[in-house]
């Protein structure tokens, strides 16, 4: 079974819990606690979204397009994998919406780079473009859906 459908098939709670153990395992780079308005502003235009308003994802549906889309990326492929491979033990801990965004914007930075200005405002540019740039725009989406 391919990857990315591996990852579709998991649960919400096994998406989360897996986004989660990626993004602890990445270098601390800062990045907004959610897209604002004007970091949205840029991502629609960047990815030429429409400014329709998306449907609310769930938490599940957030760590899932953020795997999918890490794991498209072949520097990131075989780590993912070896999450897959590897769960850890079952955990019956809440995990809050905030956490689950924060998880994702540090997948996110996989391809896209935050900055903050004097101002303390966020920009956002999107440095690497995946092999299969729907990816980024789900997660976006999902991620604009909870602002």
């Amino acid at each position: 079974m391919n990857l990315d459908k591996r990852i579709a098939l998991l649960s919400d709670e096994e998406g989360i819990g897996l986004l989660q153990r990626f993004s602890n395992a990445q270098a601390k780079r800062p990045v907004p606690a959610a897209l604002d308005a004007s970091v949205a502003k840029q991502m629609h235009e960047e990815l030429e979204l429409s400014r329709e308003r998306s449907t609310a994802a769930s938490d599940g549906e957030v760590a899932r397009a953020a795997l999918r889309l890490v794991a498209s990326d072949p520097a990131h492929e075989a780590g993912i994998e070896a999450l897959l491979d590897h769960p850890q033990g079952e955990k019956f801990v809440m995990v809050e919406t905030a956490a689950v965004v924060s998880a994702a914007l540090i997948a996110l930075q996989t391809h896209v780079r935050f900055e903050r200005d004097k101002q303390g405002q966020w920009t956002a540019k999107i440095e690497k473009k995946p092999t299969d740039s729907s990816l980024l725009k789900d997660l976006v989406k999902k991620l604009l859906s909870f602002s």
